[in-house]
């Protein structure tokens, strides 16, 4: 995505737009395969923590992922607001942001250091996505040292590099159970005996990674 990075700043937001939980997988996905040190914002706490947010949190944070909660908007700022905590991390690395448009990258930036002044947009009424204002990669150096890429919004994501049948691999809580499958190999999508399924069955591994798995495991080529 970038050369001479070495964190992966995955920005998503709570709503306008919904947050997408296979969005942040792929990209942890890609960070994986890039050698980048990958980073989970959600943004736009302002509209409140429900309890499936508060579920995506913990797990990720459950998984050994950096994750931090953020907005942009002076205002509202709420106690588990850790956008300063972000600032920081950002100071000390050479970073790209990436994610949907509308997220608030660029919001972002622009409170962490507000003499950027980068053009911004509201998300559209119409189809609750938001507008593509950054349209080009922006190179922007900090305070700290480091520096961190703003980059266009994205629909899709593709993971071209990856290996379909490699794909649990690339889920932790995933490889705990891959031993005791009763087929090898196994894909973890249709097998009887599968210890994988039987571990989301049971709430040891949660449902919507397990969606996302199913997803992009469909989504490669073979």
């Amino acid at each position: 995505m970038a050369a001479n990075v070495d964190s992966l700043i995955i920005v998503t937001s709570i709503k306008q737009p919904l947050l997408k939980t296979g969005l942040i997988d792929r990209f942890l996905i890609a960070a994986h395969i890039g050698d980048l040190y990958p980073v989970i914002v959600i943004n736009k706490i302002d509209f409140g923590l429900e309890p499936h947010i508060k579920e995506i949190i913990e797990t990720y944070r459950e998984l050994g992922f950096e994750l931090f909660l953020t907005t942009a908007i002076e205002k509202k700022i709420k106690p588990e607001n850790e956008t300063n905590l972000l600032g920081e991390y950002l100071n000390n690395h050479k970073s790209i942001l990436a994610g949907h448009s509308g997220v608030g990258k660029s919001s972002l930036l622009n409170l962490l250091m507000p003499d950027l002044n980068l053009p911004t947009s509201s998300v559209s009424k119409v189809t609750n996505r938001g507008r593509h204002t950054t349209n080009r990669m922006e190179l922007i150096h900090l305070p700290g040292g480091g520096f961190v890429i703003d980059s266009p919004g994205i629909k899709v994501l593709g993971l071209w590099q990856a290996e379909k049948d490699n794909i649990f691999e690339y889920y932790p809580e995933m490889r705990h159970y891959q031993d005791d499958c009763r087929f090898t190999p196994c894909t973890h999508t249709h097998e009887p005996d599968c210890a994988i399924k039987k571990a989301v069955e049971s709430g040891k591994i949660t449902k919507f990674r397990y969606r996302n798995y199913l997803q992009i495991y469909d989504s490669l080529d073979t």
